[in-house]
């Protein structure tokens, strides 16, 4: 939707509103050459009631009159409402409501005066004009009038046509109702013949009608809203209490986890000062070459300890080491790994990372890509990395069933799963990448795949220090 901004005055245009306004508004102004008294035979029948004196005959007339009148000026009334609606002006966060009032009453006066010039029928601007003006000000704009468009039209409706059988209720001439030439010479005929106490009778009853399914609408569309008020209160209190049943959760086992991997920290000293120790002591160079293999392998489960113990450590590792760690933990699933491209356009670029926890990371987002691609005859996924900028681009794309916009707005949400698992995957990979000062975006069309790319930034200073020692 363009916003076209005046210092703090902004006027938002959501142009399909408005072109759909604008086209409703010309077949306004054209219908009375289509529609008008002569094709209803309206004073034909004011005729034949002038001659018989049938009340028959006035009511006839009112009927047509009312019908003429509702289908000529719908147009005109709902173009100009949806032109008003398509156009909102603010000044920062505050609307100004009466603005879109009084450009709806501009718009009704400009279609009157271009019809009386081009077709010479004569729309009064009085009682029914003012009638829905001061509805739009007070009813409309109240919060539980927002949701909808449509019910707002529904409303719209059944106001129109209240004032329209208002026009022709002779004792409220006096305020500016009923001023059409039509709905006076009805009047006059009325109170010629004696049917002027029947034809407010019936007016009365119509109005009694429509105005209890007037307000039995309103009653309804405020209970409406004030039913999805509290279900959404429900929801976010429900989404809120998960949140923290999730931390809870989270919590406990990650101070668990630290106990555990706190504990395996001296028996891997231990592994590493014993095998220096005989190392330094034996003579068979076979027997010292396996010696030396586990003190690296302690020694790099001691990194791994150290990462898991503090989340901010981080260690500069090439992209082609990081992802060779990843695709090791993918071996352990055969047909996973099976199906699984590797394209490594950026092998010595070097990034900033806690290993363990941006390898998890990465391990999650490949068993999604697997879980959405299994079925697939065959399942490919696609592991791509390369520069944009001054960062590295690593992306995992798949074939799989892809993910509807819905779906996409909710897969960052803890919790949410369509799998049945906990619904901590992606939520944890976005944290991840964030902590790290990364991106992650998603990029997904139904049946046609997911591509999900995380973005890291490239480590080029080669005298930045490992912040994991210690």
């Amino acid at each position: 939707m363009p916003v076209h901004d005046f210092k703090s005055w902004t006027i938002e245009i959501d142009k399909t509103k408005l072109r759909q306004g604008i086209f409703l508004y010309c077949i306004g102004i054209l219908l009375p050459f289509f529609m008008n008294t002569d094709n209803f035979r309206i004073y034909e029948s004011l005729s034949k009631a002038a001659d018989t004196h049938r009340f028959y005959y006035s009511l006839v007339v009112f009927l047509k009159l009312l019908l003429l009148n509702s289908i000529r000026s719908t147009s005109i009334y709902f173009s100009s409402f949806t032109i008003m609606e398509a156009l909102q002006v603010k000044k920062g966060e505050r609307r100004f409501v009466y603005s879109k009032v009084v450009l709806f009453y501009a718009l009704i006066y400009l279609s009157f005066r271009v019809i009386d010039h081009i077709s010479g029928a004569h729309y009064a601007l009085g009682g029914t004009a003012l009638c829905i003006f001061l509805f739009l000000t007070l009813v409309l704009e109240q919060e539980w009038c927002q949701d909808k468009t449509a019910d707002k039209f529904i409303i719209m409706a059944l106001l129109f046509v209240i004032v329209q059988v208002l026009n022709t209720y002779a004792p409220l001439n006096p305020f500016l109702f009923g001023q059409g030439e039509v709905s006076s010479d009805l009047r006059n005929l009325c109170l010629l013949l004696g049917h002027q106490k029947e034809l407010n009778m019936v007016c009365m009853m119509i109005l009694a009608l429509l105005g209890v399914m007037f307000l039995a609408v309103l009653k309804l569309l405020r209970d409406e809203h004030n039913i999805k008020q509290v279900h959404r209160e429900k929801e976010e209190m429900q989404a809120q209490l998960l949140q923290n049943r999730l931390a809870m959760v989270e919590l406990r086992t990650y101070g668990e986890i630290q106990n555990i991997v706190h504990d395996l920290k001296t028996p891997i000293t231990t592994i590493i000062g014993l095998s220096s120790l005989s190392q330094l002591a034996c003579v068979d160079e076979k027997v010292t070459e396996y010696q030396g293999r586990i003190i690296r392998a302690a020694d790099t489960m001691s990194e791994m300890v150290n990462e898991i113990l503090r989340e901010d450590c981080r260690t500069a590792v090439t992209v082609e080491t990081l992802l060779r760690q990843v695709a090791s933990f993918a071996a352990v699933n055969e047909r996973m790994a099976a199906c699984i491209d590797w394209s490594l356009r950026c092998k010595e670029a070097r990034v900033l990372v806690n290993r363990t926890r941006m390898v998890r990371a990465f391990m999650n987002v490949l068993d999604n890509a697997y879980a959405a691609c299994c079925e697939k005859s065959p399942p490919q996924i696609l592991v791509r990395a390369e520069r944009a900028g001054d960062r590295i681009c690593i992306t995992v794309a798949d074939n799989g069933k892809g993910m509807s916009e819905e779906e996409k707005q909710t897969i960052w949400i803890s919790g949410y799963s369509s799998k049945n698992s906990s619904g901590l995957g992606l939520p944890f990979v976005k944290s991840v990448v964030e902590k790290h000062g990364g991106t992650i975006g998603i990029e997904s069309e139904v049946q046609k795949g997911t591509k999900v790319n995380v973005f890291l930034k490239e480590q080029t200073d080669e005298t930045m220090e490992d912040s994991c020692s210690g």
